[in-house]
């Protein structure tokens, strides 16, 4: 049941009519706070006795109190009398706010007997009687649709268009409350207008009964004071009452000022024999320079209809009447699922690319330090290979310093053999491999270097033996292979110990046998206390 709120800015126009003129307040609005800018009244042009003037002539109205103010646009306000209006009091059954406006528009076309297709309405909650009480208590107001399109006609000749159409009493209603108060007890509101007084009796914060009293025209003030004195009596005899102990009216307010209503309260208190309180209208209001309020009375109606209207709490609006909620649009539903779901898309895309983008840099980085690692690899590996080779040689059980020490021992001594070449290797498993070229002057030297050479830890093979007269003294060339079997530290150090001895042995030897002069063989062998070694060598030679 939500209504269309107002701006709470700007430029508003309130209006209403009768025959022969129509009434206006002209006012700017700003953060709820309301300024006057101009009021008054504008004379219908052809308007006769009739109540419903032409529509153009209206519009002609409106449309110089527009121009005189040099307005081109605003918000129009159409306050409504109680003489056009259908209002019903309807006590419905426990329904909830969304059921209530079509409940009140089947109630009221059968209350009224007519087709209302057409016709406007709106309609207020009640207070409920007691806390037990669930029915649903509305007052409900009617607007023709001749009624109806005749206000349209007007506006549309001002060349504006009505922001709110609003009865005057409910207006007036609300205007009371906020200045006297919400009254529990029942009370009259008096507000007159040029030839017309709207009589309301106001009780627990609603309008329980209204009446609009027409004024003939021309009459003294006096006359039309004890006129209305007595309808104001009148209505307060006839006030319906749904209870036969209902509280009476206790007291009268008055819209307007002491200068034009003493006459009216003289009256009152002479006729109805209750208290007269005067209400100003204008109260809390801000007045622009310029704007005069004479006859305060003509625009109570008004003012309650901006007051609402800033606030946005009118509680009938035939523009904007409450409403069931609308049925679901599924397209609607369906549009707004598709468009969630392609935001939701576009989102999850875009996180998707800049993961994709965060994965592509991550992959880049990872590639560029796997070919970092790769290089350091590379590198590694032929430093490894090379830490292996030299790992193996070092963890070989080939001694090859004393390999190479017994090998030069047993190689031939002095000239008789020349090495062109050598390569020492790892063989397989633990062994080692020594590969020489050599070049010898007799092949017996080679015989004999093979012979020396052989042992259990030492294989010889010689292989490619050639002749070569272009190499000299050293004809005979050859490659020997010498294989070497592993040995313990131990193994190396005895069969050190053991050529050492045999070392010792043979310089012992040497050194005992004696020397030959071979100029003086005997003379020798006399001196030499080895001679019977030495005669013995003799007698052997040839």
């Amino acid at each position: 049941m939500a209504r269309s709120p107002s701006k709470n800015v700007g430029i508003c126009l309130a209006v209403t009519w009768n025959a022969r003129q129509l009434t206006y307040l002209l006012t700017r609005i700003k953060r709820q706070h309301i300024t006057v800018v101009d009021l008054g009244t504008e004379s219908i042009a052809d308007a006769d006795d009739d109540d419903s003037p032409p529509a153009a002539a209206v519009g002609q109205a409106i449309q110089a109190v527009l121009d005189r103010n040099r307005l081109k646009k605003c918000e129009v306000l159409v306050g409504v009398g109680r003489s056009q209006l259908e209002i019903l009091e309807l006590t419905l059954p426990p329904a909830t706010d969304a059921e209530l406006p079509n409940m009140v528009r089947s109630e009221v076309a059968r209350r009224l007997g007519e087709n209302l297709d057409r016709a406007s309405i709106d309609f207020v909650l009640r207070q409920p009687r007691s806390a037990e009480d669930t029915a649903r208590r509305v007052d409900a107001a009617v607007l023709r649709e001749d009624a109806r399109q005749e206000m349209d006609a007007a506006c549309q000749f001002a060349k504006v268009t009505p922001h709110r159409i609003i009865p005057r009493p409910y207006a007036i209603a609300s205007l009371f409350g906020r200045i006297a108060g919400n009254k529990n007890a029942p009370c009259l509101v008096i507000n007159r207008n040029v030839d017309i007084a709207d009589l309301s009796v106001y009780a627990n914060g609603h309008v329980e009964f209204t009446r609009t009293v027409q004024l003939p025209n021309g009459l003294e003030e006096r006359d039309e004071a004890k006129l209305l004195a007595t309808e104001v009596v009148r209505t307060i005899m006839v006030k319906p009452s749904e209870e036969a102990d209902a509280p009476e009216v206790d007291r009268i307010y008055v819209f307007g000022n002491t200068k034009h209503s003493h006459v009216l309260i003289e009256n009152l208190a002479e006729e109805a024999a209750l208290p007269v309180t005067i209400l100003n209208p204008f109260d809390q209001l801000a007045f622009a320079s310029g704007a005069v309020s004479k006859q305060a009375h003509l625009y109570s109606a008004l003012v309650g209809m901006v007051r609402d209207h800033a606030e946005d709490s009118v509680s009938i609006d035939f523009i904007h009447p409450k409403q069931p909620p609308a049925p679901p649009d599924y397209r609607k539903k369906a549009a707004l699922y598709g468009s969630l779901a392609t935001v939701a898309m576009g989102i999850i895309g875009w996180s998707l690319r800049a993961d994709i983008v965060d994965v592509r840099q991550e992959n880049q980085e990872v590639v560029s330090e796997l070919d970092k690692s790769n290089a350091f690899l590379e590198k590694l590996q032929k430093k490894t290979a090379t830490v292996k080779w030299v790992q193996a040689w070092q963890n070989g059980e080939v001694n090859w310093l004393d390999e190479l020490k017994d090998l030069s021992e047993r190689f031939p001594e002095g000239e008789a053999a020349v090495v062109d070449r050598m390569t020492l290797a790892q063989s397989n498993g633990n062994n080692g491999a020594v590969v020489m070229s050599v070049r010898v002057a007799d092949p017996t030297v080679l015989a004999n270097f093979e012979a020396n050479l052989r042992d259990d830890h030492h294989s010889v093979s010689s292989k490619r033996i050639t002749e070569s007269a272009s190499t000299g003294d050293y004809a005979f060339q050859f490659e020997t292979n010498v294989v070497i079997r592993a040995r313990t530290k131990e193994a190396y150090q005895q069969a050190l110990a053991v050529r050492d001895a045999m070392s010792a042995t043979t310089d012992s030897l040497q050194a005992e046998v004696p020397t030959l002069d071979p100029k003086n063989p005997i003379d020798s062998a006399t001196e030499n206390p080895a001679s019977e070694v030495t005669d013995l060598q003799n007698e052997e030679s040839p």
